[in-house]
């Protein structure tokens, strides 16, 4: 791995920090995240739910919230029609709850996994809309590239408001309101929410649209209410914890911690957040807990049941159908981890295969591949090899629909649009995406895909992986209130990642192995880190003799402990 350095600029970061009472090394990371002015750097500090972007900045809302108006005082039906990812299922767990309060006739229908068609498909219309005789759609992360399923509805006399935030197609659907931030003409300033804030900004512009009516009287929305469901699908999304999407995580957090909602209070109870001295409050709760503990248990029923069964956990009061809901996502995530492990071992083996052969992109495509972890596996074969992932499933009417992830150095997105001749639908993002063709053209098409990314390469071959480096510090200088500062930085994830630590000269001592895991204590003069690394047993041979390592500190540190505990990134032989 290639450790990267940003230019020392300690004389401004000093100055900084004394202008804005804040630790030099906080002020260091947000200068490295781009803050350059003492403005932009106290906002970032300080920004909260007063600090949101208007609504009213969306193309199209004035026609969503109006159509919405008219919902409501004719007692129209209204469905919801998610994506059965977390984004998809917080966003019309956020949509419902909201027009529910304020007393709408809704309704809300999930999308399967296993329908041939992704979005507002026919299939899904057909199954879940028409027979009841909508007089309103809204879409939850989904619907922007549904033009022909869309002009049908229009067409059935339905009507349609588009909440996604996924990039168009060539053609804008035939919907009365599409609010996308990525559409032509939308003034909404931030482009990276997920799905979920799309769909919160559209309750607040209806709020603040009712609360203005002359006519009627509304209740007013409890809008903060919705903050830990925001929060839950922006981090599941892995769009940039800036911004907006910074405030809906750090406020959404609180709401989580408080664990008032009782479905996410019970999958904190199964994922042994929960606190265990009566209080009902939690631990520590961070973007990383919903990332790797809350979210894979309700993507378990998008991957292996029916997601229609967390919204219903998302949107319950009751406490005991929550926990009754939550121990089905338990058993299904078990068998969601039983089916990762089999099929990951198998593609491992092609990968190898494929990297042998030169290609530059993994695709594989089985008929025996559950369609529900495809998505996963494509993300664990990508950190492995460094190379655009695919992987695909085959079903019985000849069709691979598979899943993209790729380094952050190659658009996919860009790159499945070279191949589209070879391909029947995509879309997603440039790192993570999804596509579907005919199963007998996916040699021709794994070809294809090659030769266009091998096009792309620098000249010197594919760069390694690279990580960078905020700071060079001692071990004995993270005290708790040099942890305390940095917390200040929270919530850290995409766009906004932990702060990378640089320590020369460190004392490696009882590493070893476990679960897959590297262990490790680090001693630096009279200081102790203990550190726990992913994806590092190849430096098990360098942890004989002294050590630079690179780590984020984790914070903040256990009630009453002498030891800093740190997540290792990399490690090499220390500089003589």
């Amino acid at each position: 791995m290639r450790w990267n350095y940003h230019p020392d600029d300690e004389l401004e970061t000093r100055a900084l920090a004394d202008k804005l009472n804040v630790h030099p090394l906080t002020i260091r990371v947000m200068y490295n995240r781009g803050l350059r002015t003492q403005e932009d750097m106290r906002r970032f500090l300080v920004s909260d739910f007063r600090h949101l972007a208007d609504p009213f900045l969306f193309k199209d809302i004035d026609k969503a919230v109006e159509r919405v108006r008219t919902a409501l005082l004719k007692r129209q039906r209204i469905h919801i029609h998610g994506d059965y990812d977390v984004d998809g299922l917080s966003a019309t767990s956020v949509l419902y709850l909201g027009l529910k309060y304020l007393g709408a006739d809704v309704h809300y229908y999930v999308a399967h996994r296993k329908d041939s068609e992704v979005g507002l498909s026919d299939t899904a219309l057909e199954r879940d809309h028409y027979p009841h005789d909508p007089d309103l759609i809204i879409t939850a992360d989904c619907g922007s590239t549904s033009v022909e399923n869309i002009a049908r509805s229009r067409d059935r006399g339905i009507d349609v408001i588009v909440v996604d935030h996924h990039q168009l197609g060539d053609e804008r659907p035939p919907c009365i309101a599409l609010l996308n931030p990525h559409q032509p003409g939308c003034n909404y300033p931030f482009k990276e929410l997920a799905a979920v804030g799309v769909a919160y900004h559209f309750l607040r512009g209806l709020d603040r649209y009712l609360q203005s009516d002359t006519e009627h009287r509304w209740p007013a929305l409890p809008l903060e209410d919705y903050l830990d469901l925001v929060a839950l699908g922006t981090v599941a999304d892995v769009v940039p914890i800036l911004e907006d999407n910074r405030i809906f995580v750090r406020e959404g957090l609180r709401q989580i911690a408080s664990a008032k909602r009782p479905g996410i209070c019970a999958l904190m109870s199964h994922a042994h957040i929960l606190r265990d001295d009566g209080s009902g409050r939690t631990s520590r709760v961070t973007a990383r807990t919903i990332g790797y503990r809350i979210a894979p248990l309700i993507n378990a029923a998008g991957r292996m049941g029916d997601a229609n069964r967390c919204v219903e956990l998302l949107t319950t009061d009751t406490y005991r159908v929550a926990v009754k809901i939550g121990e089905e996502l338990v058993q299904l995530n078990q068998q969601r981890q039983n089916c990762e492990r089999e099929i990951l071992k198998e593609a491992q083996e092609l990968a190898d295969l494929a990297c042998e052969r030169g290609d530059e992109v993994i695709a594989l495509a089985r008929p025996h591949w559950h369609p529900g972890v495809l998505g996963i596996v494509a993300s664990r074969l990508m950190e492995r090899t460094n190379r655009p992932t695919i992987i695909a499933s085959i079903n019985s009417q000849g069709i691979a629909r598979g899943s993209v992830r790729s380094p952050e150095r190659v658009n996919m997105l860009e790159a499945l649009g070279a191949c589209a001749s070879f391909l029947e639908a995509w879309g997603g993002h440039p790192r993570a995406a999804g596509l579907q063709t005919d199963a007998t053209r996916w040699d021709e098409f794994r070809r294809a895909i090659n030769q266009v990314v091998k096009e792309d390469l620098p000249k010197d071959g594919r760069p390694a992986p690279r990580i960078t480096v905020d700071a060079t510090v001692d071990l004995d200088s993270l005290d708790d209130t040099l942890l305390e500062q940095i917390a200040l930085l929270a919530p850290f994830g995409t766009g906004n990642p932990e702060p990378v630590l640089q320590a020369h000269n460190v004392q490696p001592m009882k590493a070893h192995i476990q679960n897959g895991r590297l262990r490790v204590r680090f001693r630096q003069g009279a200081y102790t880190a203990h550190a726990t690394g992913y994806g590092l047993v190849g430096v098990m041979s360098l942890l004989e003799s002294p050590v630079d390592i690179l780590f984020s500190p984790r914070i903040p540190r256990r009630a009453g402990s002498r030891f800093m505990s740190v997540t290792l990134h990399d490690v090499r032989a220390a500089d003589s």
